[in-house]
């Protein structure tokens, strides 16, 4: 956000703020888990965006990426015995509601 600070007075418990603000990057957190067995959080799964690995989900299945900008991504979720869907999204400051799904499902898992 720019700028990355201002200083204000709060009067009567209201706020007006002039100064136009402008989002250049954001955070979107997820969740893995896998669909077959009840929604068990899956950890150490590879997030891809757009062909790059981004990020790896923690001991509770959550993810973060971290400076998202407005724009079309591929997100897809890795981890070896199991197949994620891709999500394509496409990001704007227009959107109301961020369309990235809470988490990724896995959709089958390989036997060994």
């Amino acid at each position: 956000v720019s700028p990355s600070e201002l200083e204000f007075e709060v009067v009567a418990e209201t706020v007006q703020i002039d100064t136009a603000f402008t989002v250049n990057g954001f955070a979107v957190i997820g969740k893995v888990l896998d669909a077959l067995e009840n929604g068990k959080l899956l950890s150490g799964v590879n997030i891809f965006v757009n062909g790059d690995k981004v990020a790896v989900t923690d001991s509770e299945g959550q993810f973060e990426l971290s400076n998202v900008t407005s724009g079309k991504y591929e997100v897809v979720a890795k981890l070896k015995g199991y197949y994620f869907s891709t999500e394509v999204l496409e990001i704007s400051p227009n959107s109301p509601v961020l369309p990235l799904p809470d988490y990724f499902r896995s959709v089958k898992r390989t036997v060994k």
